[in-house]
């Protein structure tokens, strides 16, 4: 990843499952500086996140939704610019 840097963060994986370049987000409040957050799975640990304080943390708060299961209005009343896979992007 060249010129980014990318930071994971899942409570049911062990930091060293991470491939190599990954920076591993131990606890959610680590994740400090990102320009884009990605829901790549649904475990009730992400979805029950509590995403107005994670909003502060981010250098751009983007999400991107990637299995339809937030509520996009919600996130954007929150101050994210948010998307989901199979969604317009008004929506």
């Amino acid at each position: 990843a060249k010129g980014i840097v990318v930071g994971a963060w899942d409570p049911h994986l062990d930091d060293n499952m991470y491939p190599e370049g990954v920076e591993v987000i131990s606890e959610i409040s680590d994740a400090h500086g990102y320009d884009m957050a990605v829901l790549v799975t649904a475990h009730n640990a992400c979805l029950s996140l509590d995403w107005s304080a994670l909003v502060k943390q981010m250098r751009t708060p983007l999400i991107y939704d990637g299995r339809r299961v937030l509520n996009l209005d919600d996130l954007t009343s929150k101050g994210w610019k948010a998307y989901a896979v199979g969604r317009p992007v008004n929506h």
